[in-house]
């Protein structure tokens, strides 16, 4: 990339980092590149325009101030931008962020910026194994997984999705960050993740994080709830039509 400073080039956490300051999305930003520069894990502006630098965060921004949960969970910390924000914005809200690089929450103190107020709580395992152990319960529960740009597959099964049921409240609400285009070949696996949320949920949704590209690879959002609770008012985008699941094809596990 042209103009850039990596300030921080390391091998010691569970994948190769990179921190770099550079231009991106056409904004002065520092970004968190894992191995090979696959997609950025996370970044910050570097300008006054207070709108976060990556869409997703913008979206789960918008679900945060529209419900006013009291209790949150994030699996999936990266450079902890998104926590910063909430702490910054409503530090009343009580949030526990589930990371399992411990040299990401190193990065993200020293090079982003993020520290944790006496509401946050911080914990260096699986997000999978912490479902399992923690007894709370959440009003909102974020997940932002990502291994480059692919979600592992313990976090694709119907296993998964029972375990994030049973940890959202009654009338909370789940929300993931999965990266898929609308239609082609690239859109299996968010065709698959629909099926697996629809297997343990009432009511699934799915909203573009930017503005829709139907075959090109972008993030999006997909909502689970048992309510009915319309949350598209908080939204800038509104829910997609549902994809057709070709029911053969997936097997869930």
């Amino acid at each position: 990339m042209n103009n850039e400073t990596i300030i921080y080039d390391s091998t010691k956490g569970l994948l190769p980092y990179q921190v770099v300051d550079t231009i991106y999305n056409n904004r002065p930003s520092r970004v968190l590149f894992s191995e090979n520069r696959i997609a950025a894990e996370s970044g910050i502006a570097l300008d006054n325009n207070k709108e976060l630098l990556f869409d997703y965060n913008e979206r789960f921004m918008e679900i945060i101030r529209g419900l006013l949960p009291k209790r949150m969970l994030l699996i999936g910390g990266g450079a902890f931008t998104l926590p910063k924000t909430i702490n910054e914005e409503f530090p009343n809200i009580s949030i526990d962020v589930v990371e399992l690089d411990l040299e990401l929450y190193k990065i993200s103190k020293k090079y982003f910026g993020f520290k944790p107020n006496n509401k946050t709580r911080i914990y260096i395992e699986d997000g999978n194994d912490f479902l399992k152990s923690t007894k709370q319960q959440y009003d909102l529960i974020i997940v932002d997984v990502f291994s480059n740009n692919t979600i592992p597959a313990s976090f694709q099964t119907k296993k998964f999705t029972k375990s994030l049921k049973m940890k959202v409240t009654k009338d909370g609400i789940i929300a993931m960050n999965i990266i898929a285009t609308y239609n082609g070949r690239l859109s299996t696996s968010l065709t698959h993740l629909i099926s697996v949320f629809r297997s343990s949920f009432d009511n699934v949704q799915l909203y573009p994080a930017e503005i829709l590209s139907l075959w090109i690879s972008q993030n999006f959002i997909i909502t689970a709830q048992n309510k009915s609770l319309d949350i598209q008012p908080f939204l800038r985008y509104k829910p997609l039509t549902p994809l057709k699941i070709n029911w053969r094809q997936w097997l869930i596990v």
